[in-house]
């Protein structure tokens, strides 16, 4: 069993974000909803008491909000072997996390206005 708990929605792409980093890094992990008890009473405290995700727990118990900070601890711990080497990769990457942040809150738009 994975040591590394990510915790998340399958239609998140904030989730989906961290994810897709976690697969092409190669880290094994286990991707669990945020609504058990054992988040209720270990993780969420670790977290401020402030619902959010993604939030993965590490190998040390560590607890870690945010997809681009979950993706900052692992490329500082693998020395950066997946950060774009070229500033015009940088700039794309950050391109890219505007998009999905600006997609997400379309999509959710979409997706409130579609239940009323």
């Amino acid at each position: 069993m994975s040591e590394i708990t990510l915790y998340g929605s399958p239609l998140s792409l904030y989730t989906g974000r961290a994810r897709s980093y976690l697969i092409k890094a190669g880290e094994q992990y286990t991707e669990t909803l945020p609504n058990s008890a054992y988040y209720e009473e270990h993780v969420l405290p670790k977290m401020g008491g402030r619902r959010s995700i993604p939030a993965i727990e590490t190998e040390e118990g560590e607890v870690i909000r945010d997809g681009a900070a979950i993706i900052d601890h692992y490329e500082q711990r693998c020395g950066n072997e997946n950060k774009p080497n070229s500033p015009n990769r940088r700039s794309t990457k950050k391109l890219d996390a505007t998009t999905i942040e600006k997609l997400d809150y379309k999509v959710s738009i979409f997706l409130s206005r579609k239940n009323e």
